[in-house]
């Protein structure tokens, strides 16, 4: 009997191995069931300086000039932050903890300014790999 029952159990193996995790596929928002913050995402980039509204806490008068630049705060994951302007429509961000890089990102906008992509890359403290995603952000409003 015991002997059946392991042959039986050992014949399903290879299938279980092969089976796909639940996670695999492609996954969609439901944007009708999705509660998103009707607050906007207030930065601007101005006169070689980076200022964020509605970053808690806020950050101001931050230099767009590539160097970190210390923005330690409570409740901010990160203690420096370095803004280089790449060109005319993109910059890059790199917010770092204890000079560990924490978030690398790029925002980007589009010939005409009415879309704004970030595109990040995390580096959770743990330790995991990497994350990365590319957002594009709609109806951007650009200032030149």
């Amino acid at each position: 009997m015991k002997k059946n029952l392991l042959w039986f159990v050992l014949s399903f193996l290879p299938a279980l191995a092969f089976a796909q995790s639940p996670f695999d596929g492609t996954w969609k928002t439901n944007m009708t069931a999705s509660k998103l913050s009707q607050k906007p995402y207030e930065f601007s980039l101005n006169n070689g300086t980076y200022s964020c509204g509605s970053c808690v806490p806020k950050m101001e008068n931050v230099k767009a000039d590539g160097h970190d630049q210390n923005v330690a705060a409570p409740g901010r994951d990160y203690d420096t932050l370095a803004v280089k302007i790449v060109d005319d429509h993109s910059a890059q961000f790199t917010g770092k903890k204890a000079g560990k890089p924490v978030y690398e990102q790029t925002r980007s906008t589009s010939q005409d300014g009415s879309t704004l992509t970030i595109a990040s890359m995390n580096y959770p403290a743990d330790g995991p790999p990497r994350s990365t995603n590319k957002v594009p952000v709609h109806e951007a409003a650009v200032r030149k």
